[in-house]
């Protein structure tokens, strides 16, 4: 993980999603010097044109879930349709749901797992786009919770997805 001196002290609420569990969200208080955040520093979110681009009709490759040094230890594959389905597979595990751009974010929502909508900022850094959560049903939250890139691509994120 590359060292960072930090300008200034800025506390998170990180939230990883977890699929399949009881308890599908855990959260906890971070300081930027538990992960590395450079993705918002002097960073602005994707436009709606720009997520558009990057996920309609794409699949992804990605991780949630990351140790005290940034190493992700969940990975998934995800596919964005173009008519607004979404096919998330974690493991053994496929989950179906829809996903929608509204007011600049991207969101999602998944049947038998979580049927109220979350939604994220997207934050693109090289070909790694960090999915940083402002909104659980409509309630506003924060947190960074995934990193993607395309399937295919070799991610060029400062540690790389699993």
């Amino acid at each position: 993980m590359l060292k960072h001196i930090y300008p200034r002290s800025l506390f998170i609420l990180a939230v990883f999603i977890t699929f399949g569990l009881t308890a599908p969200i855990a959260t906890a208080q971070l300081t930027l010097d538990d992960f590395d955040l450079d993705f918002l520093i002097d960073n602005e979110p994707m436009s709606e044109g720009e997520i558009k681009r990057f996920f309609k009709g794409q699949t992804h490759k990605g991780a949630y879930q990351f140790d005290r040094d940034g190493h992700a230890t969940r990975g998934f594959e995800e596919t964005t349709y173009a008519d607004g389905r979404v096919l998330h597979i974690q493991g053994e595990e496929t989950l179906n749901g829809s996903w929608r751009i509204a007011d600049g974010h991207m969101c999602y929502t998944y049947e038998r797992v979580w049927s109220e909508e979350i939604c994220f900022d997207m934050y693109q850094v090289n070909n790694c786009i960090y999915h940083y959560q402002r909104s659980v049903g409509g309630l506003p939250r924060t947190g960074w919770t995934a990193r993607t890139n395309l399937k295919g691509e070799r991610a060029q994120c400062d540690i790389p997805i699993v």
